[in-house]
């Protein structure tokens, strides 16, 4: 549980910006901005999911920072206000020109807040297990009060108007507190960041399913870019296994390797633009082919390439390692190395680095590996033909200024535009998957981008009928969907 304390620096400031305050009346008009701070830094923690990530930013509603967290003065200034202009503020917005809205803004917090972060694992383990059950089973009054403001909005929405913004799904109450238990006794075998923010997102959803009668409320938010998103916490930002927790026994179907056969659907028509062209079409797309053909010992080759014998993390880690640099890749992160102090002072790690979490000698042999440069050099081909294809487009070249524009950005680039692309089409492409199994009578539980939970198990007929569908209707010949089973803790 994060809480927040603050200098005394802070009271003495408002006091001495408003000398009729007592010390009492000062540090209650703080209490209530720091209740709310607390809440939304508790929030955005949650939102930062399972990988780590700079500590001393959040992603705060400056709206609510602005006007909910008290007035004071004649006129009424808001105390957010009133701390930023007597030097005292204990959060900072890094874009000072962006106003303040509902939209998400990142906040790095000062020297004059303490942020205690309170494991709740420790706090398990210090229980003996009647008391972890008794701890699990109730909801504490602090618990209450949080929730009941997080779903302040869904309930003050009429049914229609719920159904119309919000997915909700039924959470499985005694698996996820199974398997909060499990991590208090450490029979889940993951480093320690992760337990610690498995066990509190598990237990915020756990707490929200109690008083919501067993469901979990997910925002729903429509990018631009083209994919569907949830804001706050859903299924899309808690960890793998924190969302098989709470979903219990049911049966997800992801596409494999969207992105690369998205792409390779462009392969032969790009390879017959070129006049002359020095290489076979085999030969051309030969690390593209390799990795959707034979994933396993693409994998296998990379990893002995990268990781040699001398460190010991599971086949499992470095396969996720390596898959998660491979998707980097394909959208247009440089086989480079290094690290710069952006203008807000943090400091930036190339994408590659940071998925080799900053272990250069290991992004040196990554970015070394033939069969790594074979791909990523067919990838930049096919990016930046498939970019040039629908520049072509007018309708495609207006959406994108009015999505620029509204975001108030800079021209997009090529890895941009090659984002907007793929999602779009990876929206597509899932649509026509859920639409199937609605036909079929499966029972959708929840949407992951490229990835769908449903209740029940397909027939090997239904999954095959399924990707032939698509797969005729996109052109996507490579398009397949793999099949993992979720099972309740």
């Amino acid at each position: 549980m994060l809480k927040l304390e603050y200098s005394p620096k802070v009271t003495n400031a408002l006091i001495k910006a408003f000398p009729r305050y007592s010390q009492e009346k000062a540090e209650k008009k703080l209490s209530k901005y720091i209740k709310t701070l607390e809440r939304l830094m508790r929030r955005s923690k949650l939102n930062k999911q399972h990988k780590r990530k700079n500590l001393k930013t959040y992603e705060l509603e400056a709206r609510i920072l602005w006007d909910k967290t008290g007035q004071l003065g004649t006129p009424s200034v808001s105390l957010h206000k009133i701390l930023m202009d007597n030097r005292v503020p204990l959060v900072i917005n890094t874009n000072p020109n962006r106003k303040p809205s509902k939209e998400l803004a990142k906040f790095r917090t000062t020297s004059l807040l303490t942020i205690k972060n309170e494991s709740l694992l420790d706090l398990l383990r210090s229980m003996s297990p009647s008391e972890i059950v008794y701890y699990l089973d109730n909801p504490s009054q602090d618990d209450i009060d949080e929730i009941n403001d997080y779903l302040k909005e869904f309930r003050s929405l009429s049914i229609a108007e719920q159904d119309e913004n919000y997915d909700v799904v039924q959470v499985d109450i005694e698996s996820l507190k199974n398997y909060i238990k499990k991590l208090a006794n450490r029979q889940v075998f993951i480093e320690d960041f992760k337990q610690e923010s498995d066990a509190d997102s598990a237990e915020y959803i756990l707490r929200i399913a109690q008083l919501n009668n067993g469901q979990l409320p997910q925002l729903k938010f429509k990018s631009d870019f083209g994919r569907n998103y949830y804001k706050n916490l859903s299924v899309q930002n808690v960890s793998k296994r924190v969302r098989e927790a709470f979903l219990g026994d049911s049966w997800e179907y992801d596409c494999k390797s969207c992105s690369a056969s998205w792409k390779m659907a462009f392969a032969h028509e790009w390879h017959n633009s070129k006049k002359r062209p020095s290489k076979s079409f085999e030969d051309s797309v030969s690390g593209l082919t390799l990795y959707l053909e034979y994933k396993s010992e693409f994998f296998d080759e990379v990893i002995d390439r990268t990781y040699l014998a001398e460190y010991p993390y599971s086949h499992e880690h470095k396969i996720s390692v390596i898959k998660e640099a491979m998707t980097a890749i394909g959208f247009g992160a440089k086989l480079t190395m290094g690290s710069w102090k952006a203008s807000d002072g943090e400091i930036k790690s190339s994408s590659l680095l940071q998925v080799f979490n900053e272990e250069t000698t290991l992004l040196c042999r990554f970015i070394d590996c033939t069969i790594v440069r074979e791909y990523n050099d067919e990838q930049s081909n096919l990016n930046k033909y498939i970019v040039d294809k629908f520049s072509s487009d007018s309708m495609w070249i207006a959406e994108l200024e009015e999505s620029r524009k509204s975001r108030n950005r800079k021209p997009y680039k090529l890895n941009q535009k090659i984002s907007w692309l793929f999602q779009h089409a990876e929206t597509l492409m899932m649509d026509l998957v859920r639409d199937e199994l609605q036909k079929l009578g499966k029972t959708v539980l929840a949407n992951v981008h490229d990835a769908i939970v449903v209740r029940e198990r397909l027939t090997k007929s239904e999954l095959l009928a399924i990707e032939n569908k698509v797969r005729r209707k996109t052109h996507v010949e490579y398009f397949a969907l793999g099949e993992t089973p979720y099972k309740k803790s």
